[in-house]
């Protein structure tokens, strides 16, 4: 029995969804059921990220879209949210020191004054309140992605953050 690539698996995802979406079967989809192709592949979204896929898309003047077109826009997708996923997976790790897959308020603490920043102990505990979106007294990998998703919409709180090498390797 032979298995199959993750690439060869993308791909007959993005075919199923297409087939999915073209529901007269005519082998175009309209524009803007790609955010439904978007999410048949797992992929979320934000509101702001949907409008930028809503311009891109606008931007190419046509009300509809064959497999080929809507294929490479979605490779492009994947592979944009697959170096994001990575580079969040790299942050993660640089504040879980101790590797159980959880932040505690000193390893955010540890992290954000190696790298440099400039934070009291009291701005590192208002950002790790918001950040321990469970209360639990720790941040888990889900709370971090949510977390500094929320602060790079935020420009007050991200200038803070900017300058933090978060795609850095050991």
């Amino acid at each position: 029995m032979s298995t199959i690539s993750k690439k060869e698996k993308e791909a007959l995802e993005i075919k199923e969804s297409f087939d999915f979406i073209d529901e007269d079967k005519d082998g175009l989809i309209q524009v803007e059921d790609i955010v439904r192709g978007i999410h048949i592949l797992g992929l979320k979204p934000t509101s702001k990220e949907v409008d930028g896929i809503i311009a891109d898309l606008n931007a190419l003047e046509k009300k509809s879209m064959d497999f080929g077109t809507y294929e490479q826009f979605m490779k492009k997708k994947l592979k944009e949210v697959n170096y994001e996923h990575n580079l969040f997976k790299k942050s993660f790790k640089k504040f879980d020191k101790d590797g159980d897959g959880f932040v505690t308020f000193e390893e955010l603490k540890s992290g954000l004054k190696g790298m440099g920043t400039r934070m009291s102990d009291g701005e590192v505990q208002r950002y790790f309140e918001e950040a321990d979106i469970d209360k639990d007294g720790k941040i888990d990998y889900d709370e971090f992605v949510k977390w500094f998703s929320n602060i790079r919409g935020s420009s007050s709180v991200y200038f803070r953050f900017r300058y933090i090498p978060f795609d850095c390797t050991d």
